[in-house]
Order: structure tokens, then C-alpha cells, then sequence
């Protein structure tokens, strides 16, 4: 899949963080989730390529708009109780990046240690590569979406 124009626009659009958020493989996240001690908060970052489902208790925050609230996102989600945020786009290759990068810089900026940032390698596609053990933590799973 290349980039959409509109991915490419925003891209350009925002600046590159200065930091770099570190990368949280998928069978970390899923033992993360298999805790269920509401600690970790999914950032589904889709939007024009929103299909097949997403990971169970994501909160789906489209990618153009999170650049001007990420301090707002990660405070509010810091009072949930929550204390890691994973990131993700359809590959975590370029949005979940640069907008974990901007988490990443915020919560270094204000000396945050209660809540660390994540990008899921791979994104939701190398999520549901990984079979049924993953899928089965999905909401409205529908495989014809990531075919």
C-alpha cells in the first residue's frame, strides 16, 4: 500500500519530533492487553484506510488531528489511569511515528515518567498477520479488510 496523498500531505505538513518513541512488538502489546489492568491505551491513528476492525479498547483518533492535542491526549489518558500508550497506523511506519515521536517529546518536555509512549511494530496489519491469538482481541473483525 503507498502512501495516500493526503498521509503524504500531512507528512510534509507537521514537523518531525525530536525524539523517538521506542517500538513495542505485537506479542508485548498482547500480553499488555491480557493483563486487563486498564493500563494500556491502544491510538488507532486510521482514517481513510479505517477497515476490518481494530484492537479492542482502542480509541480511534484520526491522524490529522492529533498533532495540536497530543499534551491534551496523553494528560486526559494519564488521569484514565493509564500508563502506556501504543500508537499505531496501518503499518507503523510513517504516521505512528512521527505521532508517537510527538508524544514521546511532550511527555520528555514536562518530565512525565508516569506514562511511556509505544509504536506497535508492524501496525494493525502485523497485528492481524499474527493469527487468531491477536484477531481474537479485536472488535468487528473482518479478515476482507486486511486481504
Amino acid at each position: 500500500m503507498g502512501t495516500h496523498p493526503e498521509v503524504a500531505d500531512w507528512l510534509e505538513k507537521y514537523p518531525e519530533p525530536k525524539g523517538t518513541a521506542p517500538l513495542a512488538s505485537k506479542e508485548q502489546v498482547r500480553q499488555w492487553l491480557l493483563l486487563d489492568d486498564n493500563k494500556t491505551q491502544i491510538l488507532d491513528l486510521r482514517k481513510h484506510d479505517f477497515q476490518g476492525g481494530n484492537i479492542r479498547g482502542a480509541l480511534c483518533a484520526h491522524y490529522t488531528g492529533v498533532y495540536s492535542s497530543v499534551e491534551d491526549i496523553w494528560r486526559l489518558l494519564k488521569g484514565a489511569g493509564k500508563t502506556r500508550i501504543v500508537v499505531h497506523c496501518w503499518s507503523s511506519r510513517k504516521r505512528a511515528v512521527k505521532t508517537a515521536g510527538w508524544f514521546y517529546d511532550s511527555l520528555v518536555a514536562h518530565n512525565e515518567k508516569d506514562i511511556e509512549v509505544y509504536v506497535l511494530e508492524g501496525g494493525i496489519k502485523g497485528w492481524v498477520d499474527g493469527g487468531k491469538q491477536y484477531t481474537d482481541l479485536m472488535v468487528e473483525f473482518d479478515p476482507s479488510g486486511f486481504s
